[in-house]
């Protein structure tokens, strides 16, 4: 061995292809943590929309309630109003 290669008892082909292999493996993660960051944003979109969606649905049933509600107290009243005129005949 040459007294002046002080790395020359290194296994430098090992060593780089582990390098290379953390490398793909430093690669795919980042792709998967892209896909996964898409798939995040994908869901956040999707959420709010839902949470729309439902505020406009709760809105909906309680303006249907209160309509159903007061429809049903003009009803009671015209049919009080009708036995009253029955009775007075």
């Amino acid at each position: 061995m040459d007294e002046d290669d002080i790395y020359g008892g290194l296994d430098v082909a090992a060593e780089s292809a582990e390098c290379a292999s953390l490398k793909e493996q430093v690669s795919a993660a980042a792709t998967e943590r892209g896909a996964l960051e898409a798939a995040r944003a994908a869901d956040a979109t999707e959420l709010a929309r839902l949470r729309d969606a439902n505020a406009t649905l709760e809105r909906n049933i309680s303006v249907l309630y209160n309509t159903a509600k007061g429809e049903l107290a003009r009803k009671d009243r015209q049919i009080a109003d009708l036995t009253a005129r029955l009775d007075r005949r």
